[in-house]
């Protein structure tokens, strides 16, 4: 017995992705017939109340109870920005990118 954690984990092994999981939800005997791993992972979410997506070779299995990072960024003090606009109401999703001049590291989130 294990957590669906650790299934998400290795079946993003086995298709090359990276992780990103927060549940500790552990699982029983898990019946795959004629299903794609996909297609058993979102089940899985749907049934466990989670988010499932693979974006950018980064596989995520997170809990939607669980708290979303919150970021605030004051855009008059940021050296340069650039901000794209679009007639949604709703964004569910954001790109942000940090340039750390002290070890002229690029940050992604």
């Amino acid at each position: 017995m294990g957590t669906l954690s650790q299934l998400a984990d290795v079946i993003a092994q086995q298709h090359g992705l990276k992780i990103r999981a927060n549940t500790d939800i552990l699982t029983g005997i898990i019946q795959q017939y004629n299903k794609s791993d996909t297609d058993l992972l979102n089940r899985l979410a749907k049934d466990n109340n989670l988010v499932f997506n693979i974006k950018n070779n980064l596989l995520y299995l997170m809990d939607k109870s669980a708290d979303m990072p919150y970021v605030c960024v004051d855009i008059d003090r940021c050296i340069d920005s650039d901000i794209t606009y679009s007639n949604k109401k709703l964004y569910r999703s954001c790109k942000a990118v940090y340039h750390n001049t002290k070890t002229t590291k690029q940050l992604n989130n």
